[in-house]
């Protein structure tokens, strides 16, 4: 990650991977494996509150999805406050998210209500696959930015 304003210290982002399984950095993921991306980084002094976020977008910039690594409460309260040091913020997408496509992520370090960090809304893109997802059998093409498989159930209930 170039240019990195002087504004972001003391946070200093180093990169942003997308993995896939096996743990190689891809630039196409399948859509019926995990994916996990990674955020690394490096806090130059201690920062409180800091939350590391991701905005997937598809291609035509259409939020998909928001997600921070302080959502879950547990983790909010072990990283309020994180001592200098390098980090990485690391989360998995399941499988059998994305429809075909191209997306991109947008990274965003900043403490809530106080200030922003570091901001780049389209850090890193990437392709999917879609051999074998869901539906493959069907000619026409899903709509949408994903194509998730559903737990359905068909239970003929009468003559």
């Amino acid at each position: 990650m170039e240019d990195v304003p002087a504004a972001s210290a003391p946070f200093r982002p180093i990169s942003l991977r997308i993995k896939n399984r096996s743990g190689e950095a891809v630039d196409t993921v399948r859509s019926m494996e995990s994916v996990t991306v990674e955020f690394e980084y490096q806090l130059d002094a201690p920062v409180t509150g800091l939350r590391v976020g991701m905005y997937l977008s598809t291609i035509r910039g259409e939020y998909v999805f928001t997600s921070f690594d302080t959502d879950a409460p547990e983790l909010f309260e072990k990283f309020d406050s994180r001592k200098s040091g390098r980090y990485i913020s690391r989360a998995e997408i399941p499988a059998d998210i994305f429809n075909e496509g191209r997306y991109t992520i947008g990274v965003n370090a900043s403490s809530f209500g106080v200030r922003r960090y570091f901001m780049d809304e389209n850090a890193i893109a990437f392709n999917v696959d879609i051999t074998g997802a869901p539906g493959m059998h069907w000619a026409e093409p899903r709509v949408g930015p994903v194509r998730p498989r559903l737990n359905w159930a068909i239970e003929k209930i009468g003559d």
